[in-house]
């Protein structure tokens, strides 16, 4: 790996050493500043100017999160240091990221969840109009592909939102339409865009900037899952959700925008809480929400301390108890060097692997670990409205498999209970777990020590809703996946 400073050449009379835990600490001298680098990957860093003296007092701790794979910008040609790429969205199904760039050409990238590998583009034949034609994505439930313009004055021309039924088809048009809403202020959406649910039961939300700064939350609903309307307006406030959006489990919504606290609002646009200042700064800019077995989580993107505009880090915070409640879990590293002065970007949730996937615009896409921060297992609980149970059954030891195996659930659809078989060449780790549409983890049916062989395991998922799951085996870290339906 090679570690680029970002404060330039590293003179002559500088010095590196390691400590105790292996991060390499490098002073240079010809701009007085310490790095410390995290291992393995180079990427996990802070800066700190070096005092006269002899010590140097350091107040802020590294991050636990490495960062699994980061393309930052110059290393790609769709992700440049511009303004032009500025939403992610992660797909439980598929396993995939997507990106929306305009650098060059409009394209909307496919990335693996993985490794971050490029994995082509979706169609985005027909697309147009907006002051910008793609801004902002997401994925619902049912692995359909949203992704709205942005229109900066949607009272007078159309904004729109585009579906992708899934990656291998054409965009179609879910909406298109002026929002008259009421008020004076900008009526600009495209900026904040949250997806939720699946087929009929389908929600979007937007809003957006402007000035005076919007102050609604569009929303907009279907009956047949692929032609939408708006129905309904929240008011939050001037600019509280200028940046980011994100509905929680209980229909309620999260905004943000650099100069407001983050809030929580009903449906009905009453406020339900503040995080405090003390956890996120008012100075933050995004907002993203994610439930896991485990416990509620907000990533928002903030300020690098000491940084003008420096928008290029995500902060974790736990909103289990309330907004008032928040607390701080952790930070992702500054792995940017670039001014983001919009203070645009996102982070999503990527369940299957427990990380944190997200866009610093003109700075990186990363994907960040979360294992040592946010933990996903499944908790039964009563009256949680599911408790799956899991029974393993050793295999025929006289077949050993050929390589790594999952096998298709059986039988499937099913009600309430199916059968995951999967085989092991050789003995090692084995955990198989099965996740929600959303990327929610809902059981662990076996985590532990397996000899090779085959097993089968029953999944019960009497207290689970119907619905598409994902079951997702990860043996000595070779990772297979499958998708199962629950019909009752």
């Amino acid at each position: 790996k090679i570690f680029d400073p970002p404060l330039g050449q590293i003179s002559s009379r500088a010095g590196l050493t390691v400590d105790a835990v292996g991060n390499v600490i490098l002073f240079e001298n010809n701009n007085e500043h310490y790095y410390f680098i995290s291992p393995p990957n180079g990427y996990n860093y802070y800066i700190t100017p070096s005092p006269s003296g002899v010590a140097i007092n350091v107040t802020t701790p590294l991050s636990r999160l490495n960062a699994i794979w980061a393309i930052k910008a110059g290393e790609a040609s769709w992700f440049q240091n511009d303004n032009a790429a500025r939403g992610v969205a992660y797909n439980p199904l598929t396993d995939h990221v997507y990106v929306v760039s305009r650098t060059g050409a409009l394209r909307v990238l496919k990335l693996s969840a993985q490794n971050g590998d490029s994995l082509g583009t979706l169609d985005v034949t027909g697309i147009s109009g907006g002051t910008f034609p793609l801004n902002m994505i997401d994925v619902a439930g049912d692995g359909a592909i949203y992704a709205c313009n942005l229109q900066v004055s949607a009272g007078t021309s159309d904004f729109k939102i585009y579906r992708w039924a899934d990656e291998n088809a054409p965009p179609t048009v879910a909406f298109s339409g002026k929002i008259n809403h009421s008020g004076t202020t900008a009526k600009r959406y495209g900026d904040a865009f949250a997806v939720v649910g699946s087929g009929t039961n389908t929600k979007i939300y937007s809003s957006g900037g402007g000035s005076p700064a919007n102050e609604w939350v569009a929303v907009f609903t279907t009956t047949d899952g692929v032609n939408f309307q708006w129905t309904d307006t929240v008011k939050v406030g001037s600019g509280r959700a200028r940046l980011g959006l994100a509905v929680d489990a209980n229909g309620n919504i999260w905004g943000n925008g650099a100069g407001t606290l983050i809030g929580l609002w009903n449906q009905n646009g009453d406020l339900l809480g503040e995080v405090p200042e003390s956890v996120v700064s008012s100075a933050s800019a995004t907002v993203d929400y994610a439930k896991t077995s485990t416990g509620e989580y907000l990533f928002v993107l903030d300020l690098v301390p000491g940084v003008s505009y420096g928008y290029r880090i995500f902060r974790i915070v736990d909103v289990s108890a309330g907004p008032a409640q928040a607390k701080l879990v952790e930070t992702t590293p500054d792995i940017g060097k670039n001014t983001n002065g919009n203070g645009t970007g996102r982070a999503v949730y990527d369940g299957a692997h427990n990380r944190l996937i997200a866009i610093a615009t003109n700075n990186f896409v990363a994907s960040f670990n979360l294992l040592s921060v946010v933990k996903s297992t499944f908790l039964p609980a009563p009256g949680a409205g599911m408790n799956p149970q899991a029974e393993s059954k050793k295999g025929d030891y006289t077949s050993i498999a050929a390589g790594y195996a999952l096998e298709q659930n059986y039988p499937n659809p099913f009600n309430p209970s199916t059968t995951i078989r999967f085989g092991l060449p050789e003995a090692g780790h084995v955990k198989l777990t099965v996740y929600n549409i959303l990327g929610e983890e809902v059981a662990t049916l076996i985590d532990g020590y397996r000899e090779a062989g085959w097993y089968s395991v029953n999944f019960d998922a009497s207290r689970l809703a119907s619905g598409t799951y994902i079951y997702l085996l990860n043996a000595n870290g070779h990772i297979l996946k499958g998708k199962m339906l629950l019909i009752k």
